[in-house]
């Protein structure tokens, strides 16, 4: 069914999962303080602002949905209360992706000048080349880290953009499709293939001197092979990050058998926007060790510089 080459790349596309896994916790854990001053920044703010966003603009509009009664309210009464809330959530939204771009992309950064050199797999050269990173110097600064992100900071969102759009489209597609052609489900494993296949072209805009096309073509290429254990290794990290949300917030809900308290509310928030900048952190270092991992194999296996399937002369290494 596959081509020579194809089948040849799927063979040697190995990544070391453990290695990925280790390597992830004990850069994240061993340097929070440097991921906190640089990729923590941008994260911070993207909550806050949603925040304000959500109590000025979004508070009113529900309070006053939740007075209306679905048996005597108007059409038109309901949709000029819900537009307001609609339009709100809309913009934090859009205004939250542009700081989660930035705390990703400094995350890629600050994991790549902190990682080591990643293990040859059996059967591969074992002098791989390092991701970048220098142990011995210090993290790059929040300044210097932008200053690298800056020029790539919109192939980056354009990149994870159209992931993340094409995503939502196929689920949006099959939900709408679903009574006509299949359960939703189906829609859902094609939505988490695109995912897999296209989960290093976040760190590929970043890293190689390409275009959002390229870094898709170039992601699908890396992850050939391999997409089982990406696809494995990123869910139970996100997994992870969800069931440590609910189990900090869970305790906090015994404290009131009805109504949360303004006070139980604010923790709450606060104790999810924790964990939501520690998974970009985590999830950050994940993809670059695994793109470290992948890009050390393919750069050895393939007839151009940088191993671009559809033969793409990247004229420039990547990023240090």
């Amino acid at each position: 069914m596959w081509g020579p080459r194809v089948a040849g790349r799927m063979a040697r596309a190995r990544v070391d999962i453990g290695y990925a896994i280790t390597t992830t916790l004990r850069t994240v854990f061993g340097n929070l303080g440097a991921y906190v001053a640089t990729a923590g920044v941008p994260l911070l703010f993207g909550i806050v602002i949603t925040a304000i966003i959500g109590a000025t603009l979004i508070a009113g509009p529900l309070a006053q949905m939740a007075e209306l009664d679905p048996a005597t309210v108007e059409p038109a009464e309901a949709l000029r209360v819900a537009l307001p809330v609609a339009g709100a959530a809309a913009a934090m939204t859009f205004i939250k992706f542009f700081f989660d771009v930035a705390g990703f992309g400094l995350g890629v950064i600050v994991a790549t000048h902190l990682t080591r050199r990643p293990p040859a797999p059996s059967g591969t050269a074992s002098e791989a080349p390092p991701t970048g990173g220098d142990e011995t110097a210090p993290p790059p600064s929040l300044g210097t880290a932008w200053a690298m992100l800056k020029p790539r900071y919109g192939q980056v969102a354009l990149a994870l953009l159209l992931i993340f759009l094409s995503a939502f489209g196929i689920m949006l597609v099959g939900i709408v499709l679903s009574p006509l052609i299949a359960p939703p489900f189906i829609a859902a494993v094609a939505a988490t293939y695109l995912l897999t296949m296209w989960a290093l072209a976040g760190v590929v805009a970043l890293q190689e001197p390409v275009d959002v096309v390229a870094a898709l073509r170039r992601s699908r290429a890396l992850t050939l092979g391999t997409r089982g254990p990406i696809f494995l290794v990123v869910v139970v990290f996100l997994g992870l990050q969800v069931l440590a949300s609910l189990a900090a917030q869970g305790p906090l809900g015994l404290l009131t058998s009805g109504a949360k308290t303004a006070a139980q509310t604010t923790l709450e928030a606060a104790l999810g926007g924790v964990f939501d900048i520690l998974g970009s952190f985590l999830l950050a270092t994940l993809l670059t060790v695994l793109y470290a991992q992948l890009r050390a194999n393919d750069d050895k296996r393939t007839n151009n510089e940088w191993g671009d399937p559809d033969g793409i002369d990247l004229e420039a290494p990547p990023l240090s």
